[in-house]
């Protein structure tokens, strides 16, 4: 099943195990007896190769299991939707439209657990504040809509400039918090000074 529809049954177990490894699939029926391999070992494949979705072993299956099957499946459907869409508001809630960056109050609660994570396990913790100079006299000399592209461009560079652990959120109009996890003040400069530089260097286009 992907995409909240079901996959057309691929007629082997090898056409299968590579369906599952290029689509994000939420939920495989395996029959056990398959032409080219027993089930049991294209779990095992599917398994090793890091498909982490729950797998169901068939076998023998009536024609009134079938149907009682189906239902099941319709049913698992329509929990994947609710849980997509609970999913979809929540990311909606704690994310900046405009810069993709988290916004300021989930950055300010994360920032609270992670001061308290740090002080009970003795982790070392930054926290940058950026902000971008004379952007109100760039608002005013070019427009909103370039300047919004200008916060969008500076988003992804810091956030292509720290790690996938450490966090990016929009604080203000033109002001950027980044949370470093686990780092100190030395290593927390090297990676200010390495998001000015790439700023500096970016050729902004609008």
């Amino acid at each position: 099943q992907t995409n909240l529809g079901v996959t057309p049954i691929p007629p082997t177990a090898s056409q299968g195990i590579e369906i599952a490894k290029e689509e994000r699939l939420d939920l495989v029926l395996l029959d056990v007896g398959l032409p080219d391999m027993d089930g049991r070992e294209a779990c095992k494949i599917m398994r090793k190769a890091g498909f982490k979705s729950p797998i169901v072993m068939l076998t023998g299956l009536r024609s009134e299991n079938r149907r009682l099957l189906r239902i099941l499946i319709e049913r698992f459907i329509s929990e994947m939707e609710r849980v997509r869409l609970y999913e979809r508001v929540e990311t909606l809630a704690i994310t900046d439209g405009l810069t993709g960056v988290y916004v300021r109050r989930h950055l300010l609660d994360r920032l609270a657990g992670e001061v308290d994570r740090s002080r009970r396990f003795g982790f070392k913790l930054s926290f940058l504040m950026i902000d971008i100079d004379y952007f109100k006299r760039f608002n005013d000399n070019y427009g909103h809509l370039v300047g919004d592209v200008v916060l969008k461009q500076v988003a992804e560079t810091i956030k292509s400039s720290v790690r996938e652990v450490d966090l990016v959120g929009r604080y203000g109009g033109e002001e950027f918090g980044v949370l470093l996890i686990e780092t100190d003040e030395s290593l927390a400069f090297m990676v200010a000074e390495r998001i000015r530089r790439s700023i500096e260097e970016k050729a902004f286009k609008a």
